[in-house]
């Protein structure tokens, strides 16, 4: 057990998994598939743990993943298309926590089934308070960040083979440099499967 006081100071008040399970409003988290600081099992989990408080009626919680953004979200090969995409969630979510808007759709599950060398995938995706006109399915073949360039599927949430990806499921981060700084960048670390039962529900 690590007993580190800069750490247990860090989980306990910066960590936003030890807020999760308190919200007071409409939570909506929006990151890059290829975020060089919050990786995707770890997003899944902190999104699991997200629960009301109890103090707001129109409580919900939602997660837009964009497929290949990094930590400003932004898509590099794509910039103008995953910035009006993300700005489309926005603002219908802003009317929906601030202006009694339409809810939005509620997170699509994914189930997946091998036939031989196909892949038959089937969305659940619930309409919220108006009828859904289209859903996208992004997938790829292999979960690697290190690969230039990055095409990881995407989906709400994220999902690695058959089950929602958690620690442990063979993801590689890529550690690179914010822009501006520079430290050393350090290797990926390696999986520590013996910790996932204490960041699992």
């Amino acid at each position: 057990m690590c007993t580190d006081p800069t750490i247990d100071t860090f989980l306990s008040h910066f960590d936003p998994i030890a807020y999760a399970p308190t919200q007071h409003g409409p939570l909506v988290t929006i990151i890059g598939t290829h975020d060089q600081y919050f990786t995707l099992p770890g997003i899944n989990t902190t999104y699991d743990r997200v629960a009301s408080a109890g103090t707001d009626p129109r409580f919900i919680k939602r997660i837009l993943f964009t497929a290949n953004g990094s930590h400003p979200v932004v898509d590099g090969d794509r910039p103008l298309q995953s910035i009006l995409e993300v700005l489309g969630t926005v603002v219908h979510w802003l009317r929906y926590a601030f202006n009694d808007g339409p809810a939005p759709p509620a997170t699509p599950t994914i189930q997946t089934q091998t036939f031989g060398s196909w892949f038959i995938f089937r969305v659940a995706a619930p309409p919220g308070s108006v009828p859904l006109r289209r859903v996208d399915l992004y997938f790829a073949t292999q979960l690697d960040s290190t690969v230039t360039p990055a095409c990881d599927f995407i989906s709400s949430k994220m999902y690695y083979q058959l089950q929602p990806m958690e620690f442990c499921t063979g993801f590689v981060p890529r550690i690179s440099h914010f822009p501006g700084d520079d430290f050393p960048v350090q290797p990926p670390p390696a999986p520590d499967c013996g910790c996932a039962p204490l960041t699992r529900n």
